[in-house]
């Protein structure tokens, strides 16, 4: 059997879309297809968004199906879909987090700090010392709220 191949066989048109042509258009358009339908066999479809998370299960299960093979558990491939969207979704977690620990090692890094005293110190306004932030302060305030934000025992996400 040959390669699974999509055909352009329909035309589709959503409904809210022809909503934001404008009316001169909508008149000349959507007068002579409803005359149109009368001259046309009727038919019933089944139309999914790309945009939707069926969309791609639905294609490998027409797939399957043409090529003669058994149609896949519907629900192991969603279930498969929503796995991937998780992992996606902590991959970029992930990288947020990366970022966020590459500049605190930029900050903890007194190579990095060009023009900034030898001292183990960052200073982040000007003020008469008050506003000199000790790195193992930073580090203390760093760790109690990051603790703040761990889930509770009562199932909160202490937020």
């Amino acid at each position: 059997m040959s390669d699974f191949k999509t055909e352009d066989r329909y035309i589709v048109i959503k409904r809210s879309d022809l909503k934001k042509v404008p009316i001169a258009y909508r008149s000349a358009l959507v007068d002579p297809m409803l005359s149109l339908l009368s001259h046309l066999p009727r038919r019933q479809y089944v139309v999914i968004e790309s945009g939707w998370p069926e969309y791609h299960l639905v294609w490998a299960m027409l797939k399957h199906r043409l090529a003669g093979k058994p149609v896949p558990d519907f629900d192991l491939w969603r279930h498969a879909d929503e796995l991937q969207q998780r992992l996606t979704a902590a991959d970029e977690r992930a990288d947020l987090l990366e970022r966020d620990a590459a500049r605190y090692r930029w900050l903890r890094d007194p190579e990095n700090r060009d023009g900034l005293e030898p001292e183990d110190l960052l200073i982040v306004g000007i003020a008469e010392g008050e506003d000199i932030v000790w790195l193992e302060q930073m580090d203390k305030a760093i760790d109690a709220n990051l603790e703040s934000l761990k889930p509770t025992e009562g199932g909160g996400d202490g937020l």
